[in-house]
């Protein structure tokens, strides 16, 4: 109990020095709805952490927000950072832009490089980038001139824009506009040919390979040993922690959705936090103690979750919930397996229950450090 409890105070008392250690010119904001008005003007770098976020004026330095809603109408003069399911850039960047959201639209000029992890993603005809750009996303349509090279990964791609560099995608379906202006090489792999309008241009070749499915066969010994390591692990923890645990899957399974949100900021912010403190001189080591905890605590939900599982199912099947026992870490392990092989749902429900216990674990910190 106690070293787990020394491993969730390192996480948290060190977020608190964490604006002791930044640069003075650091300006961070929270809150249900932040707001920087058209005439305002933040000299230096911007976090902000809320709900949703609408930034008009201009922000000199870096810009970093995790919000639900983010819409940038002002500029910024550096990079720019964003974690939002609804992601809107209608102002210009200075240099790199970086999202991961769910609907993403860009609307004006980038000095740098863009980086895009969204379900729909769109840079308007009114964009441009300097910069390459990379895309991970569900269906992507790019009208903005790009002076380097487009790379990633999507569902579907349409093209109907001016593209300095190569293009060179992994998708479903690729459609070159009457618009577009390859003047590098198209290669794409997809099992479907490009749809191709007339005024299309490649100054290149056109590579298409096919996408291959590689089927893993599921047999009895290759489920066997990802249930045993599973089963071994969050055993081991009760062996030597049970009572930890037990508090650790219980205030997991409370009602409500205060894990989730614990779980999901800390698992965002954490890097940035540790990449601050790392550039500067007096808190370096502050932020090598500060990843080491959190490597740790992402290791330790990993293990915990199959306890989790057992007892939410446990939940289910008699009311009267007790405390973690070896038949829920069984059941949990087996059902955590089996998860693991079922596409797509499966990663998605753990990967809830892993953000679930991430948080409940930070949460038990915070208020054991009241």
């Amino acid at each position: 109990m106690k070293h787990f409890v020394a491993a969730l105070g390192a996480i948290v008392v060190l977020t608190w020095l964490l604006p002791q250690a930044v640069d003075a010119r650091t300006v961070v904001r929270s809150g249900e709805g932040v707001i920087v008005a058209q005439d305002e003007r933040i000299e230096g770098d911007f976090y902000v952490a809320a709900s949703t976020a609408t930034i008009s004026g201009e922000i000199t330095d870096d810009l970093l927000v995790a919000a639900g809603a983010v819409t940038l109408n002002g500029t910024a003069g550096s990079d720019v950072f964003i974690v939002g399911a609804s992601v809107d850039v209608h102002g210009s960047v200075g240099d790199d832009v970086r999202i991961i959201g769910g609907d993403v639209t860009i609307a004006e000029p980038v000095s740098g490089d863009v980086f895009i992890f969204g379900g729909t993603v769109q840079l308007l005809s009114t964009a441009s980038v300097a910069g390459d750009v990379l895309i991970f996303g569900g269906t992507v349509e790019i009208s903005a001139p790009i002076e380097g090279k487009l790379l990633g990964h999507m569902t579907s791609l349409r093209l109907d824009s001016s593209i300095v560099g190569d293009v060179d995608v992994t998708t479903d379906m690729l459609t070159l506009g009457e618009r577009a202006v390859i003047g590098g090489n198209v290669r794409y792999v997809s099992n479907t040919v490009l749809e191709r309008a007339q005024g299309a241009q490649v100054a290149g070749d056109v590579v298409r390979n096919d996408l291959v499915y590689e089927a893993t066969p599921v047999t009895l010994q290759s489920i066997m040993v990802p249930f045993l390591v599973i089963l071994f692990s969050v055993a081991v923890w009760y062996l030597i922690a049970r009572r930890t645990l037990n508090r650790v899957v219980t205030r997991a399974l409370l009602p409500g959705i205060r894990s989730v949100l614990i779980g999901t900021l800390t698992l965002l912010l954490t890097p940035f936090a540790v990449s601050i403190l790392l550039v500067s001189m007096l808190g370096t080591m502050v932020g090598v103690a500060l990843l080491a905890s959190y490597i740790l605590l992402i290791v330790l939900a990993i293990v915990s979750v199959p306890a989790t599982i057992g007892k939410f199912v446990q939940s289910f099947l008699n009311k009267d919930i007790t405390a973690v026992s070896l038949a829920v870490l069984v059941i949990g392990s087996l059902l955590f397996t089996a998860l693991l092989y079922i596409p797509i749902v499966g990663p998605i429900v753990l990967l809830g229950f892993f953000i679930l216990q991430f948080g409940a674990m930070v949460d038990l910190l915070i208020r054991a450090s009241r």
